[in-house]
């Protein structure tokens, strides 16, 4: 497994956005005090942007690097084999069209055939797992389902980043319900969008070093 090609490319599309929120609040710290409120305000929404961005990216480079993997059905875990049949699953729930539920009724059924389960993965299935903002729900499920390690669901962070979401959507429809004084205010989600970006690179490069999609790594994981 070529761990930097995954590593590597996650960890300089975080740099770039660190690069540039860094930017952005140097230039909040220059505002004089008729212009800091509007500015630290504007802030929000770009952390929240630049997180969005970084996981969506993370995860179509991880199902990138999982469709080079050669593994079979009977040797795929349940997590990931739900990953690769999600797509199926998702376009007839809810269906009333039959001939669409035949259609991708088919479509799973071949799945069993397939030789490598992978295959079938594409960057729509990302679609159907980030359905709404990034915040602790979201990305609790990414979690469970590409089996990350017990220790990065940490309760006091998924807190945070709950909060830096409720903020930025009040800011994004245009409602004046939040003010901020000073840079403390704000850094403290450009803090948390470093730390948990970071984690956020080690649990999928762990996804690819420990072949985590191997049945038997989700044995005593939650079910998903």
């Amino acid at each position: 497994m070529n761990r930097n090609s995954i590593y590597e490319r996650c960890l300089r599309e975080y740099e770039w956005r660190h690069e540039e929120l860094s930017i952005l609040f140097e230039i909040a710290k220059k505002a004089d005090c008729n212009e800091i409120g509007v500015a630290l305000k504007s802030l929000i929404p770009m952390v929240y942007a630049h997180w969005e961005g970084f996981v969506c990216f993370c995860l179509n480079a991880l199902v990138a690097e999982l469709k080079k993997i050669k593994i079979r059905i009977s040797e795929c875990n349940t997590h990931y084999l739900f990953l690769a049949a999600r797509k199926y699953v998702y376009q007839i729930k809810d269906c009333a069209d039959i001939e669409k539920i035949k259609k991708y009724t088919q479509m799973f059924s071949d799945l069993s055939f397939r030789d490598y389960v992978f295959e079938v993965l594409e960057k729509e299935h990302i679609k159907t797992i980030v359905t709404s903002n990034i915040g602790s729900e979201v990305l609790e499920k990414i979690g469970k389902l590409f089996c990350f390690s017990d220790d990065f669901f940490d309760a006091n962070t998924f807190s945070r980043l709950d909060e830096l979401l409720k903020i930025r959507n009040h800011i994004a429809h245009g409602e004046n319900s939040y003010s901020f004084d000073s840079l403390t205010d704000v850094e403290k989600y450009f803090s948390l969008f470093e730390n948990l970006s970071l984690d956020f690179i080690q649990e999928i490069d762990k996804i690819l070093l420990e072949e985590k999609f191997r049945k038997g790594y989700d044995d005593e994981k939650e079910s998903i």
